[in-house]
């Protein structure tokens, strides 16, 4: 299954039940963002094309749209006007290995 950006400017949908909304001016400008399921890993790319003071990138995610927990972060370039290029996994982890305490 592989996702790729769409909507407006301020909102994307990234699969089925997963948006990207950006509720504030972001110090970057995001030029690209997919994500594709791979078994049972979840892997997000994305690239700007200039940010400006950049710390940090951090992922989240949710079942709600409303509520989110950190899964990550990705280092920021600070400030660029050249495009950069970054990528998280997430592993998915069964209901059965979770109920063992892994």
């Amino acid at each position: 299954m592989e996702y790729t950006h769409g909507g407006s400017p301020d909102s994307m949908w990234v699969g089925t039940n997963a948006q990207l909304t950006v509720n504030a001016p972001l110090p970057i400008k995001l030029s690209d963002f997919y994500g594709k399921e791979n078994s049972n890993i979840i892997e997000l790319f994305w690239a700007t094309s200039s940010e400006l003071n950049n710390d940090y990138f951090e992922i989240q995610s949710g079942n709600d749209g409303a509520n989110f927990i950190p899964l990550g972060i990705v280092k920021g370039n600070g400030t660029s006007t050249k495009t950069n290029t970054y990528s998280y996994a997430h592993i998915l982890l069964s209901l059965h290995l979770l109920n063992k305490g892994f």
